[in-house]
C-alpha cells in the first residue's frame, strides 16, 4: 500500500509508506546494507533523470552548506552570504544541505567535514549530507521517491527543518525527501474527522487546523493568532509541527492544559494499532513520511515574554547568586499557576542574558483551569530551595 489516509478524532495523518527493501538490487549479489555509489545496484544517470522528470524537476544534487567557503570551489560572494547566516535557524531550515546542528553534517568515520569556520584551504567533505534531495511539493512526488528508493535499495532520509537531535535528518550516500516547500495551513471551525466503524462522529464537528508537512511553528502561530486560535506546540519557531514535533511527542508550554502535542490524537483508523502509537512519539522519519496533519485547535491564550540582561564584574559567585534568585522567583511563578520556558545564556565573560519564552497569562490560565476543573501541574516542586 503506497498511500493511505489515517483518520483520528482531532488528528488526521496523510502518509506515504516507506518500504523496507534491503535485498532489492540489480546485481545478483544481495547486500545486507543499502546500495552505495560505485556498486552495480546504484541507479544510473537515466534512472535519476527519470525520477527528476516524475518529480517535475525537483531533484537537486547536494553539497554541504559551507562548500563555497573552501578550495577549489571558493566563491567569495556566496561564502560571505553563508557566513552571515550560518547561525540563522530560519535560513538553515530552508537549506537542504544544512542541519540545524552542524556536527550532524560531519562523518568522523570517513574523516569528512565542512565548516564555515575552518580555513579556506581545508578540504570540504560531503560527510552525512545526502547526495541528492527531492524538494517535494505533492504527495505524488513523495510516492515517486519512496518507490524509487525501494526499487534501487537507496537509503531514504526525510528532512523538514533539520532539527533532529539524533541526526536522523541526514545520512551518508542517501536520497533526501525535503518537505520544506509544503506549507499550506487551513483552519476549520467544524472539522468532522473520519472515524473507525462503531465510533460516533462529533455531531457539530471540532475546530481544527490542517497543516502540510513543511509548516514551521512560527508560521503556524502567526496564522492562528490572527484567528484567535492556538495549538499545543513548542517554542522554537523553526521546528516543523507535522514532522519531528508531533512524531517526537511534542512538549509545550500549554502541556499542563492539554497534554503533549501527540496527546491530541485520540483515535485513528489504521492497518494495525501499533502504527497509531508509533506516529505519536516514535520519532520523525521512522515509520512513514507524514504529508499532512490535522490538529485540535483551542482559543488563544494570552502570553507574556520577558527578556532581562544583567552585567557583572568577573565574579563567578555573583553570577550564580543571580541564577539562584531567578529560580527562586520561578517557584513563586509556579505556585501562582504559571508555566513556561526559560533560557539563561552567557553573552560574554561578564554578562548573562535571561530569555523567558512566551508563557500563558497567569490570571487567565489559572482562572481557566479553575472554571473547567483542570488540575494544575507545576513545572517544579516547592519542597526544597537550594543553590543551583
Amino acid at each position: 500500500m503506497a498511500y493511505m489516509a489515517h483518520m483520528a478524532y482531532g488528528l488526521t495523518y496523510f502518509v506515504a509508506d516507506q518500504v523496507n527493501s534491503n535485498s532489492m538490487c540489480r546485481d545478483t549479489t544481495t547486500y545486507a546494507c543499502r546500495c552505495q555509489p560505485g556498486q552495480l545496484c546504484w541507479p544510473t544517470d537515466d534512472d535519476w533523470t527519470t525520477l527528476n522528470s516524475t518529480g517535475e524537476g525537483n531533484l537537486l544534487a547536494l553539497k554541504t552548506l559551507a562548500y563555497p567557503c573552501h578550495s577549489p570551489d571558493f566563491n567569495a560572494a556566496k561564502c560571505a552570504h553563508i557566513q552571515s547566516n550560518t547561525h540563522n535557524a530560519s535560513y538553515r531550515s530552508l537549506q537542504p544541505g544544512a542541519m540545524q546542528y552542524e556536527n550532524w553534517g560531519s562523518e568522523p568515520t570517513r574523516a569528512e567535514q565542512c565548516y564555515v569556520e575552518t580555513p579556506r584551504s581545508v578540504p570540504c567533505g560531503q560527510g552525512r549530507i545526502p547526495l541528492l534531495s527531492a524538494a517535494v511539493k505533492t504527495t505524488q512526488h513523495i510516492q515517486a521517491v519512496v518507490r524509487f528508493t525501494a526499487e534501487h535499495n537507496v537509503k531514504l532520509i526525510t528532512r523538514n527543518t533539520g532539527h533532529d537531535f539524533l541526526g536522523r535528518s541526514a545520512a551518508p550516500s542517501s536520497l533526501q525527501i525535503f518537505t520544506g516547500n509544503m506549507r499550506s495551513i487551513t483552519l476549520r471551525d467544524n472539522f468532522v474527522p473520519a472515524v473507525p466503524p462503531g465510533i460516533t462522529t462529533p455531531p457539530m464537528g471540532v475546530r481544527a487546523v490542517t497543516i502540510d508537512a513543511g509548516v514551521q511553528l512560527g508560521d503556524l502561530y502567526e496564522y492562528l493568532r490572527a484567528k484567535g486560535a492556538m495549538v499545543v506546540g513548542g517554542f522554537s519557531m523553526t521546528v516543523g509541527m507535522a514532522s519531528g514535533n508531533i512524531q517526537g511527542g511534542g512538549h509545550s508550554v500549554m502541556g499542563w492544559l492539554y497534554g503533549m502535542t501527540s496527546d491530541n490524537a485520540l483515535d485513528k483508523q489504521l492497518p494495525n494499532s501499533d502504527l497509531f502509537f508509533a506516529l505519536r512519539g516514535g520519532g520523525g522519519g521512522t515509520f512513514r513520511v507524514v504529508v499532512r496533519v490535522s490538529l485540535n485547535s483551542y482559543p488563544d491564550c494570552p502570553a507574556i515574554a520577558v527578556r532581562t540582561k544583567y552585567t557583572l564584574p568577573a565574579s563567578i559567585n555573583r553570577f550564580w547568586d543571580g541564577i539562584e534568585t531567578v529560580h527562586n522567583h520561578l517557584l513563586d511563578l509556579n505556585d501562582s499557576g504559571g508555566t513556561g520556558y526559560y533560557l539563561i545564556t552567557p553573552e560574554s565573560p561578564t554578562s548573562a542574558l535571561l530569555n523567558s519564552r512566551p508563557s500563558p497569562s497567569l490570571n487567565f490560565c489559572t482562572r481557566f483551569t479553575r472554571d473547567h476543573g483542570i488540575p494544575f501541574l507545576p513545572l517544579a516542586g516547592r519542597s526544597k530551595r537550594r543553590r543551583v
